[in-house]
C-alpha cells in the first residue's frame, strides 16, 4: 500500500474495491441470519394470513372459470339458433311452402312440418301445419313474403332436449364435476335434479343449494316469449373448499421452507454475500464510468440481446436507452448480423489477451446512414461492441476525393490549352499571320488567368479554414460595384442571357472590403450564367434592409434540388461531382462567398425549386453615419 505525509489507513471494516472481503462484514450478516431464525414463528403466523387469503383467490379463479364456460355455452347456444334461423329462412323462401301459405293448405303444411323437425306454420295468427313451440324452448320466426304480402310466418325451435344440453357441456369443456342446466319458469328442464327449483338473479356468481347440495353457480338469461329461462353452470362447493385449502397449505409450506433456506443460506453464505455486494459496488461504479464516456459502449448477451446501452451510443445513434434494451440488435440496427461479420472481435476475461484493431463500416439507422469504427471483445456473458462516429470524417474524405478529381480536371483544360498555343508558337511562330499569333497569345493569356484563379480560390479557402485571410476595411459604392461587374462579365461567358440591374438611387455607402464584395458578386453571376444552359434572364438586384444592403442575383435556370440545399455552403461540396451536365467547377466558390461575407459582418442564404432557378442573398452592413443614416430614412 502506498504511504506519505498525511495519508491514512482504510478501516478494517471499510468497503474496498481492491476485492478483498471486509472482516466485519461476514460476522454482521452472521448476526442477521440469527435474527432471521427467531423470526419465523411472527413470519409463520404471516404466512397463514396469506394462505387464508390465497383461498379466497381460489374462489376468484374458480368464478372466472365458471364465466368461460358460460360464454362457451352461450356461444354454442348461439351457433344452434343461427343454424334454427337459416332453416326458417330457407323453408320461408321455398316455393311449396309460399303455395301453401298462400292456399292455408293445413294438410300441405302438416306434411312439411313432418318432413321439417320442430317446425310450424302460421298464417296470422293460426297454426296451420307443425306443434306450437314448447314454453321450454328457443324459438325463431321468419315471414313468407311474396312482393309486399305477407303469406305467413315459418317457426323453428330449439327445443331444451337432451341433445341440445349434451352440445352445450361438450362446447364449455366443464371440468369433473362441473354441471350444466337449462331452467325454465325456475324449475331445471335438462341436467342434475330435473324438476327441482333454480332461480339466479343476476348474472354475478353466487351460492345455491340444488335438492340438498351445495353448489358456486353463475347464471345467464334466455328470452323465450316472455317466459324466465336461464343456462346455469355449477361448481360443487365442497371442490371449491377442497381446493382453496390445499392451495393454502400448499402457500403456508413453501412459505416455510423458503424462509428456512433463506435463513440457512444467509447463515452459510455470509461470506460470498459480501464478495457480491462488493461487485455489485464495483459494477456500479462501472457503469457511472461508461456513461461518461463519449465512445458508444454495448453489452450483447449470447442470445444477440441489448443488455446495456450507454449514454455515448445513444448521442452517436439517437436511439434511447430504455427503448434499445432488452431487443434484439438484430431489430434495432438491420443488417447487424452482415455488419457484425465484418467487426473484429477480440477474446478476454479480466485483461484482454487478443485485442482486435477497429473497422470501420457503415451502419443504417432509422433511414439514416452512420459510418462506425467499431471493435468488439467477447466474454462470458456475451460481446461488448464499442464504437465511435466517423460519419463527419468520412464525408470529408469523400469531398476531399471529389475535389482532387474535379481540380485535376479544371486544371487539365487550361493546361493543356496553353501548353497547346505555345508550342504552335513555339514551332510555327514565324510562319503565322499577326492576327493568328494574338489570338493563340489571347489563349494563352486566358488559361493563364483561369489557372491563377483556381489558384487563388484554394488559397483563399485554406486562408478562411484557418482564420488567416486579411480583409481591407473601408466602405463603397454598392449600386456601382454591382454595375461594374455586370460590365465586365465577357460576352462569351454570357451565352445570350440578359443581365439586369435593380437598384434604388442614393443607396448609402457600404462597409465592407470592395475588392472581397466584387469576388462575391462576380462569383454568384458567373454561376447564375453557368447554371442558366437553356438561357432566360438574370437578375442583379440591390435592396435595404435595415441597417443592411441586401444583394439578390436570381436565375431562371437548372434550380438545386432540395436535398441539397443545406450543403451548397460546404467546402468541396458539388451537385453534380461527375459533371454530368458539362458544368465543371471546383466546389470551392460558395464556400468562399459565405466566408468571405461573414468575415465583413453579413450572412448569405438561397432558395432553390428544381427546374424554376435560383436565388442567391447575401447582405452587408451600410456604413453607419449621420448622412448614411438620413439616406436610409428617405429610401
Amino acid at each position: 500500500m502506498l504511504s506519505g505525509r498525511g495519508s491514512k489507513p482504510l478501516p478494517a471494516d471499510g468497503p474496498s474495491l481492491s476485492g478483498s472481503l471486509p472482516s466485519g462484514t461476514s460476522f454482521r450478516l452472521r448476526i442477521v441470519a440469527y435474527l432471521v431464525l427467531f423470526s419465523l414463528l411472527p413470519v409463520g403466523v404471516a404466512g397463514w394470513a396469506i394462505a387464508r387469503q390465497s383461498s379466497q383467490s381460489e374462489i376468484a379463479r374458480v368464478d372466472a372459470s365458471l364465466n368461460a364456460m358460460l360464454r362457451a355455452a352461450l356461444s354454442q347456444l348461439e351457433m344452434t339458433l343461427g343454424q334454427a334461423e337459416r332453416r326458417a329462412e330457407t323453408l320461408a323462401a321455398s316455393q311449396p311452402v309460399r303455395r301453401a301459405l298462400r292456399a292455408r293448405d293445413p294438410g300441405a303444411l302438416r306434411a312439411h312440418a313432418r318432413r321439417n323437425p320442430n317446425s310450424a306454420f302460421y298464417v296470422e295468427t293460426a297454426l296451420l301445419g307443425g306443434r306450437a313451440p314448447a314454453p321450454a324452448a328457443l324459438a325463431t320466426s321468419v315471414e313468407a313474403i311474396t312482393g309486399e304480402r305477407v303469406l305467413g310466418r315459418v317457426v323453428v325451435s330449439v327445443p331444451f332436449d337432451r341433445a341440445l344440453a349434451a352440445e352445450l357441456r361438450r362446447a364449455s369443456a366443464l371440468a369433473e364435476g362441473d354441471e350444466l342446466v337449462l331452467t325454465s319458469g325456475g324449475s331445471i328442464v335438462q341436467g342434475v335434479a330435473r324438476g327441482a327449483g333454480l332461480r339466479i338473479s343476476g348474472g354475478d356468481p353466487t351460492d345455491v343449494d340444488v335438492d340438498g347440495v351445495s353448489y358456486r353457480a353463475m347464471a345467464a338469461s334466455l328470452g323465450t316469449g316472455g317466459t324466465a329461462s336461464q343456462l346455469i353452470v355449477l361448481r360443487p362447493s365442497k371442490t371449491i373448499d377442497a381446493a382453496g385449502r390445499d392451495v393454502a397449505w400448499r402457500v403456508l409450506l413453501g412459505a416455510l421452507a423458503a424462509l428456512g433456506a433463506i435463513a440457512l443460506l444467509g447463515y452459510a453464505g455470509a461470506p460470498a454475500i459480501a464478495r457480491g455486494r462488493l461487485s455489485q459496488q464495483q459494477r456500479a461504479q462501472a457503469a457511472r464510468v461508461l456513461e461518461h464516456v463519449g465512445d458508444g459502449v454495448v453489452l450483447v448477451d449470447r442470445g444477440g440481446v441489448v443488455r446495456f446501452w450507454n449514454a455515448g451510443a445513444e448521442a452517436i445513434t439517437g436511439l434511447a436507452g430504455e427503448a434499445v434494451t432488452g431487443k434484439k440488435l438484430n431489430e434495432v440496427i438491420p443488417g447487424w448480423r452482415t455488419v457484425a461479420a465484418l467487426i473484429p472481435v477480440g477474446t478476454g476475461t479480466a485483461r484482454l489477451r487478443e485485442p482486435a484493431r477497429a473497422k470501420t463500416v457503415p451502419v443504417e439507422i432509422d433511414g439514416t446512414e452512420f459510418w462506425l469504427s467499431l471493435t468488439g471483445v467477447k466474454f462470458a456473458e456475451g460481446t461488448v461492441y464499442t464504437f465511435r462516429d466517423l460519419t463527419e470524417e468520412r464525408r470529408l474524405d469523400e469531398l476531399k476525393s471529389d475535389f482532387v478529381t474535379t481540380v485535376s480536371h479544371e486544371f487539365r483544360t487550361p493546361v493543356a490549352a496553353v501548353y497547346g498555343a505555345a508550342v504552335i508558337l513555339e514551332e510555327r511562330g514565324d510562319e503565322l499571320e499577326d492576327e493568328a499569333r494574338a489570338e493563340l497569345l489571347g489563349i494563352i493569356f486566358q488559361q493563364s488567368d483561369r489557372l491563377a484563379r483556381l489558384v487563388n480560390d484554394i488559397l483563399v479557402a485554406g486562408q478562411l479554414a484557418s482564420e488567416g485571410l486579411e480583409l481591407v476595411g473601408g466602405a463603397f459604392d454598392a449600386a456601382a460595384l454591382a454595375r461594374s461587374v455586370i460590365d465586365e462579365t465577357p460576352v462569351r461567358l454570357r451565352n445570350g442571357v440578359p443581365i439586369d440591374l435593380h437598384a434604388p438611387a442614393d443607396v448609402p455607402l457600404v462597409a465592407g472590403d470592395g475588392a472581397k464584395a466584387r469576388q462575391v458578386l462576380a462569383n454568384l453571376l458567373e454561376n447564375a450564367i453557368k447554371y442558366s444552359p437553356d438561357g432566360g434572364r438574370i437578375d442583379v438586384a440591390l435592396e435595404p434592409h435595415g441597417r443592411f444592403l441586401r444583394f439578390a442575383v436570381q436565375d431562371r435556370g437548372l434550380g438545386i434540388p432540395h436535398r441539397d440545399h443545406e450543403r451548397v455552403f460546404e467546402k468541396f461540396y458539388r451537385a453534380d461531382p461527375q459533371m454530368r451536365r458539362g458544368i465543371a467547377g471546383t466546389g470551392l466558390g460558395l464556400y468562399i462567398c459565405r466566408g468571405l461575407v461573414r468575415r465583413m459582418n453579413g450572412r448569405m442564404w438561397m432558395t432553390s425549386e428544381p427546374g424554376s432557378g435560383s436565388t442567391f442573398f447575401f447582405e452587408l452592413p451600410f456604413v453607419q453615419t449621420p448622412a448614411a443614416t438620413e439616406a436610409l430614412t428617405r429610401l
